[in-house]
Formats: structure tokens, sequence, C-alpha cells
């Protein structure tokens, strides 16, 4: 994962990540979500697929769904968006230093 070790490791923050399958529901990018999820290592399964390379088809008991309904509630619809304490929203690509100094902020 992107911020793991920026914000965790460093700051020991906790860093939370929702699925957000744009394309929606039972379509490749969902099921490549519940692959990666399912996988016997979720956080390097999906960051290789998020590269772009070709994981194994998976399927166990989970809830991407519910994650997706979280998203929409938090009116998140595009990827990256991360939720602040402080209930910000920062969608878009920012640099671990940028990150870190949002979270300072607050």
């Amino acid at each position: 994962p992107l911020y793991s070790s920026a914000a965790s490791d460093v700051y020991k923050r906790q860093v939370r990540y929702v699925m957000l399958p744009r394309a929606g529901i039972n379509t490749r990018s969902f099921k490549k979500a519940v692959s990666a999820l399912c996988s016997e290592t979720p956080n390097s399964t999906m960051t290789l697929a998020m590269m772009g390379n070709e994981i194994d088809t998976k399927n166990c008991s989970n809830n991407v769904n519910q994650q997706m309904q979280l998203a929409n509630q938090l009116n998140i619809t595009a990827t990256p968006t991360i939720l602040l304490p402080d209930g910000s929203l920062t969608v878009g690509y920012i640099t671990a230093d940028q990150l870190i100094d949002l979270l300072n902020k607050g």
C-alpha cells in the first residue's frame, strides 16, 4: 500500500483502505479487488494488481460491496481519496511527505 510505511511507521498513524472498484459490482475491477482481498497476501497482491500484473482469481467471503457503500456514503468517487481525521477529503495522488504534512496539521 502506498502510504503504510510513511504514515503508519514514521508517525504511528493508522492507514485504512476502502476498496472502490469504480466500474461497479461484478465487473473485472470488482473481481480483481475480491481476488486481492481473498489472497494469502492481500496488500502485496493488490499492489501487484494496481501495477497491471495479472493475479490469481480468488473468491471468499468478503465485504467489497459494503466498502463500496461506505465510499458512496462518504462521497468518495475517485481514487485515491484520503479522508483525514478532521473529516476533510483530499482527492488525487499526493506524496508521502505531503500526507505527513496534512496529518501533522490535524
